[in-house]
């Protein structure tokens, strides 16, 4: 698959494929593909193959030794993390759509647990690893 393609795109609010997704694929290998957008790539995987588990990239004997190794594993380990991200919060939304429109208790709480990890740390490196826009070709 030509990832520069979808790399390219911003995330659509359509479905890719007209809803077809691969549901017993677990583990994906992309040998040395070269991507810009994490979050692009894990959006489109995520959707496309609910289930994927596993995603290994840049992991291959002498990759550590290209030029651009360093780059390429932050962004697929990204893409590893996200598509997990992915699954949990689609599952949160189909466990909560029985209940829309419910009320739910205090969801603000009482500020107690505000040094709670918010993620915003990790959110901040997948902007810099995103926006990292060294030559792709």
């Amino acid at each position: 698959m030509n990832w520069s393609t979808v790399d390219r795109c911003g995330i659509s609010p359509e479905i890719p494929y007209q809803g077809f997704a691969h549901g017993a694929l677990s583990r994906a290998d992309f040998y040395i593909s070269r991507i810009r957008h994490p979050v692009r790539i894990a959006a489109f995987l995520s959707a496309i193959a609910p289930k994927l588990e596993s995603i290994v990239a840049w992991n291959f004997d002498g990759d550590d030794e290209h030029p651009d190794f360093d780059k390429y594993i932050t962004r697929w380990k990204a893409v590893n993390h996200l598509v997990k991200a992915f699954s949990l919060v689609r599952e949160q939304g189909r466990r909560m759509t029985p209940n829309a429109g419910e009320a739910v208790g205090d969801v603000g709480g009482s500020g107690e647990d505000s040094g709670e990890d918010s993620g915003s740390e990790y959110t901040s490196h997948l902007e810099q690893v995103s926006s990292d826009s060294g030559n792709e070709g």
